[in-house]
């Protein structure tokens, strides 16, 4: 992976005029990148390198495919264009939000530390090698990269719902449902309990080196039980 690559992973952006942010390549509507979010219409769109820009700039929107949609593609289509329907584009630059340091600004520091996680433990090829449920592998896949559906980012799609958490009074977020709700958090003490195991910070730690020194079986193990118990949280909701 390259230094570009990984530091886009890291960076949001706030749309303005959309002339410097990728379309389907940048972070900038959700939680992860579109081509992420909708991977059959990414496969199928002529122009994979597009900017924001390019895109709203049509009426409707400047976006071509290599044959006609089919299947469950004209729905997703459908949602991609009702998310991207209030994005108005002006003049002014875009912004891009570092998501590692609370600044919103680029560290080297944060980066490097970043880095270290995420080489620790190469989620990606592995996770299909683990002992345990298919549903929750692809769980563990989803929730790696940002793309569980939690309430706020059914919310950027204009859903009409309460964005609250079932369990308590808080917003629900990928980082409130899964390390600060109190049920989350029960989670996390009978894991210390069990395994001596603090809780993680965010998503980068818990698939980086919060099992730093661990042998891998180990690891598919606790990853086995902790996203077993996720995915009954997230059930129970």
């Amino acid at each position: 992976m390259s230094v570009k690559q990984d530091f886009l992973k890291w960076m949001t952006f706030k749309v303005y005029n959309g002339k410097q942010t990728r379309f389907w390549e940048d972070k900038w509507l959700g939680n992860s990148v579109l081509k992420d979010q909708y991977p059959n219409l990414f496969n199928l769109v002529h122009r994979k390198h597009v900017t924001v820009h390019t895109v709203l700039n049509g009426d409707p929107l400047n976006v071509s495919f290599r044959r006609h949609l089919t299947g469950n593609n004209p729905r997703d289509w459908m949602d991609l264009e009702h998310q991207v329907a209030n994005n108005q584009l002006g003049n002014n630059k875009n912004i891009g939000i570092w998501q590692l340091h609370k600044s919103d600004q680029f560290s080297v520091h944060s980066m490097y530390s970043a880095l270290l996680d995420v080489r620790v433990l190469p989620i990606n090829k592995p996770v299909w090698k683990l002992k345990i449920p298919l549903k929750v592998k692809i769980f563990i896949w989803l929730l790696h990269r940002g793309v569980i559906l939690t309430k706020d980012s059914l919310a950027k799609r204009n859903w009409k719902g309460s964005k609250q958490c079932c369990f308590c009074m808080n917003d629900e977020t990928i980082m409130h449902l899964f390390f600060g709700c109190h049920v989350a958090r029960l989670l996390w003490r009978i894991i210390f309990i069990t395994f001596g195991l603090t809780k993680p910070n965010n998503i980068v730690h818990l698939f980086g080196s919060w099992l730093q020194g661990f042998m891998w079986k180990r690891k598919s193990y606790v990853y086995g039980l902790m996203c077993a118990s996720l995915v009954n949280l997230v059930i129970q909701k």
